[in-house]
Parts: C-alpha cells; structure tokens; sequence
C-alpha cells in the first residue's frame, strides 16, 4: 500500500471505532431508560417533526404579524439577546454535553439589560418548557420573534448554579 493509502485506511479505522464509540453511548442510554433503538428512532423522527411544527407555526405567526402591520418592511424581529450553543445531535450528546450555554450575551440587550444572564449560564427553559437536549434551531425559534414580545426563560448560572 502507497502512504496515501495507507494514511486513508487508518482514518477510516478510526471514523469507525468513533461511531462504534457513539453507538455504545446510545446503546447505554437506551439501557439506562428501558427503550429500545425504534423507540428512540421513532422519538428522534417526533423530535423532528414537532420542530418542523413549530417552525411552521412561527411563520404563520410571523405573516399574520405582518399583516397587522400592513407590510413586511415594518416588521423588526429579535431575541434575548444572547448567543447560544448546543450540541449538533442532543441526543447523541453525554449527559453534560446536552446542556444550552450562553455564548455571548449582546450588550444593549435584553438579556444584558436584565442584568441577571452571563457567559456560560445555562438556558433551561424557554416559556416553561425544558430546552436541556432540543436542537438549537427549536430553541432559537422559541427565543426569536416580533421585537418586543415577552420571552420567558429559566436559566442556572454558570458560576454557582442558582437558578433565575
């Protein structure tokens, strides 16, 4: 084999013990709820379609809005001010990789303005329901709307824990 080659199959090698590795995780998480892989599948797939859901619902949402307005150029939309991360795939994600931090809070913001969210806090709910493993796109479009509607949200801080 030519080093190229050689270089390809090695990486292959590890590409497979990787998801052999996130297999196992899954596999363990399965075990530790009592469900099996098609329960899982199918609650990924619900996941999913309730996020599609709510998208749709969004952009009714956002068009009647509009329409109240009279035009679309009228309309301005914003969060709470923050950058978040999540994690790509929630569920494949370890117990304390799942969480949604504050990346960044935007100064002149509300969430800046309130005083009360930093960097490395915990979002934990968005309007009483819990965010901890969701897809960042649905909790994004909990958090994005009209400018000035209300958002409801329960974090813990980064630094002790407690909770706002």
């Amino acid at each position: 084999l030519s080093e190229g080659e050689s270089e390809k199959e090695k990486k292959v090698s590890r590409l497979s013990r990787e998801q052999s590795d996130l297999r196992g995780s899954v596999s363990d998480l399965e075990k530790a709820l009592g469900v099996s892989r098609r329960e899982t599948k199918n609650a990924h797939e619900e996941h999913g379609r309730l996020v599609a859901e709510l998208s749709s619902v969004l952009s009714a949402t956002r068009k009647i809005h509009e329409s109240l307005l009279g035009s679309s150029q009228e309309v301005e939309y914003g969060g709470i001010g923050v950058k978040i991360e999540a994690p790509d795939q929630p569920l494949e994600a370890e117990d304390e990789d799942r969480d949604v931090r504050i990346a960044q809070v935007i100064a002149g913001g509300p969430a800046d303005l309130s005083g009360k969210i930093a960097v490395n806090d915990v979002l934990l709910e968005v309007h009483g329901r819990a965010v901890t493993g969701m897809e960042i796109g649905a909790i994004r479009a909990l958090i994005v709307g009209p400018s000035g509607t209300p958002v409801t949200i329960k974090g813990a801080s980064g630094s002790d824990g407690t909770t706002y």
